[in-house]
């Protein structure tokens, strides 16, 4: 804004900042269709969530049943081993990191905690 109110053209204001000259016009152009406020940063709500809420509700309800009430040969739930159940059983192809977080934001708990 500065180069363009000192009389630079949009081209050299863009050699100045090392921008695009399309760029510079279109920030000279919001600037004078909104004032200051076309300089404010647009913060969006970040990338949405890849797995709906269906999705979150099928792997925390398998995380909380039991692994043998599903016919699985163990007593507790790894990512891994959830992973492929959900794979396998429900057609859910999800990573063992997104499971985490899933259940995580969930506050629910696939580690056994053993006294010490």
């Amino acid at each position: 804004m500065l180069a363009s109110v000192q009389g630079r053209s949009a081209v050299e204001a863009a050699g100045m900042f090392a921008m695009k000259a399309q760029y510079a016009r279109e920030v000279i152009h919001a600037f004078n269709e909104s004032g200051f406020a076309a300089l404010d940063p647009k913060w969006s709500g970040g990338r949405p969530r890849r797995f709906g809420p269906p999705v979150r509700e099928t792997v925390c309800r398998v995380a909380k049943t039991p692994p043998q009430k599903l016919g699985r040969p163990f007593t507790t739930w790894s990512l891994s081993k959830l992973v492929e159940y959900l794979a396998g059983h429900k057609s859910i192809a999800i990573s063992t990191e997104s499971v985490r977080q899933i259940l995580r934001r969930a506050g629910i708990r696939w580690q056994v905690s053993v006294p010490v």
